[in-house]
């Protein structure tokens, strides 16, 4: 099934880095897209959901992993929330904001100042971010479009 809000700039992607300069605190910067697409799959067996390296057990029960699907009117969706799924592509970023978080409080709030407006692609090339992971939310309600493995359109 691929993914895509339903409204534009409603596509949020959260990009976790570690900073290396004080360990013990985390940058996270949230970049908000005017829209994207992603390919989630979604399992109609127990034994499917096995083969996607998910557990029943996780959801107590296959009826529980079926209920806990978003739906295309949720408010908020992480991404995640399905399960498995792939990241296809974003378009236009609109705009990006930094948070720091770490034991003291006023240490993550020089480092939030210390980044501000730098390109943080620069910062990880010299070492100082280390990139960790990211994770998409959708706000606002998504579209959900039946398609095959590859993401074309049945």
């Amino acid at each position: 099934m691929k993914i895509e809000p339903q409204n534009k700039k409603c596509l949020i992607e959260y990009k976790h880095y570690n900073y290396q300069e004080n360990t013990g605190y985390r940058v996270v910067e949230a970049v908000i897209w005017r829209s994207g697409e992603f390919l989630a799959t979604i399992a109609e067996t127990e034994d499917e959901l096995d083969e996607l390296g998910l557990s029943a057990e996780d959801f107590e029960g296959f009826d529980g992993y079926l209920e806990s699907i978003p739906t295309p009117d949720s408010d908020h969706v992480d991404l995640s929330d399905f399960g498995v799924y792939e990241f296809l592509k974003t378009y236009d970023e609109i705009s990006s904001e930094i948070n720091v978080y770490g034991s003291d409080d006023k240490v993550a709030k020089e480092i939030k100042e210390k980044l501000s407006g730098i390109n943080l692609s620069v910062l990880i090339n010299d070492e100082v971010l280390e990139f960790d992971s990211s994770a998409y939310s959708i706000v606002n309600g998504f579209t959900a479009i039946e398609c095959d493995e590859s993401g074309d359109l049945l």
